[in-house]
């Protein structure tokens, strides 16, 4: 066969002859992704608040200060953000929950997003345990509220949302851990169809001589013998 061109009809007589197999990949690939998600993997819970920095209400005639506080507030997004997540404020809650978790730890769960020029910020921390996670993010919220006045003049925290406690894992995602597994099932079937069209040795038809550049000198016909 040449191995340089690819005929459709031999690539559907190989899915013919597999077909089961093909069809049994991508639904062994997904029944393992289910039993993994389901029953193998730990499930962690997502509890989450939203915080507001706000700039003091400003005295009559200092519309213009409070404007410039306000653009001020905007610049230092990433500065609210590292307070947040500072050490200062873990330790603070450490002790107030009675955690013994290491403070680094506590800080790679502990997640702070924000809208760009936003100071409304969402703050997220993930754990196993939900009660565990939404204490967290609450506690947290609520020592940056204690803090940050005391750290930048003219600042407040506003809690718009304290978290409450998660139902639903926010990981493993089962939904698409199932996608993702029919994804590598179809590539499998195909790596598998092109394997044996690229590199099969025998010949099926007069048509895999000619790719040969090679003639027929005729046909045997298949004799079944009797009894």
């Amino acid at each position: 066969m040449n191995k340089s061109s690819i005929d459709i009809a031999d690539v559907f007589k190989i899915i013919k002859s597999h077909v089961i197999l093909l069809v049994l990949i991508p639904i062994i690939a997904c029944i393992s992704a289910f039993v993994a998600s389901k029953y193998m993997l730990t499930p962690t819970y997502t509890a989450s608040s939203q915080i507001f920095i706000a700039t003091q209400a400003p005295k009559e005639g200092q519309t213009s200060v409070y404007s410039e506080q306000l653009k001020s507030n905007v610049q230092l997004i990433n500065t609210f953000n590292m307070i947040l997540k500072n050490a200062r404020t873990i330790e603070k809650v450490k002790q107030e929950l009675d955690i013994t978790t290491p403070t680094a730890v506590l800080a790679e769960a502990l997640q702070i997003q924000s809208e760009k020029d936003s100071l409304v910020f969402t703050v997220s921390f993930k754990d196993e345990d939900p009660a565990k996670a939404t204490k967290m993010v609450n506690a947290v919220t609520q020592a940056y509220q204690q803090d940050i006045p005391q750290l930048i003049e003219s600042n407040k925290v506003i809690i718009l949302e304290k978290a409450s406690v998660p139902t639903i894992p926010s990981s493993p995602k089962l939904v698409i851990n199932l996608i993702i597994a029919g994804i590598i099932g179809i590539v499998i079937d195909i790596i598998f169809v092109l394997t044996i069209l690229l590199f099969r040795n025998t010949i099926n038809s007069e048509k895999d001589l000619e790719d040969l550049n090679l003639n027929s000198m005729g046909t045997i016909p298949l004799i079944k013998s009797k009894g």
